[in-house]
């Protein structure tokens, strides 16, 4: 069996075919298909950011939250956290260059964090070079810490 991924052109005369995002359309006996789904397009080239950009992008959203630059990372703490403390606004968002070694960048970021009474934290992208190399430091992660960031159109909201 084999998968294609595209628009459904036509549907008729015990055949469909599919036009994939490149290539020639494919011809596919419908008695052959086990499966199918609807799937939306993919959002505009011009509608993508990276991680990074989204999560730079919501750092106004945390106008309370103190944020200290260290290079391109960004060392933030919530001074006067109401109710439970919120991992996001009490860690560093290592995404980036932080301008130094990593031993030394997380060295600041656990002094920072000592300074505000707060446990050292880091958000990361999985997978990510920064996420290897503080798990190369020993650093683990939060169980049940991953941060999902889901972006959507005003109207689905």
């Amino acid at each position: 069996m084999t998968d294609v991924l595209g628009l459904c052109t036509s549907w008729r005369d015990g055949v469909c075919t599919v036009l994939p995002e490149t290539g020639d359309a494919v011809a596919i006996p419908i008695a052959d298909i086990v499966t199918g789904k609807p799937v939306p397009p993919r959002a505009s080239v011009r509608q993508r950011v990276s991680a990074r950009e989204a999560e730079r992008h919501s750092l106004p959203m945390w106008p309370h939250v103190e944020g200290v630059a260290l290079g391109e990372w960004e060392l933030r703490t919530d001074p006067a956290p109401v109710g439970r403390l919120l991992k996001r606004a009490n860690s560093c968002l290592a995404f980036g260059d932080p301008g130094l070694p990593l031993s030394a960048a997380a060295r600041w970021i656990q002094e920072f964090s000592a300074e505000r009474g707060r446990e050292a934290l880091v958000q990361v992208e999985l997978g990510s070079a920064e996420e290897a190399g503080f798990t190369g430091l020993g650093w683990t992660p939060v169980v049940g810490g991953d941060a999902h960031y889901l972006l959507t159109s005003s109207a689905h909201a």
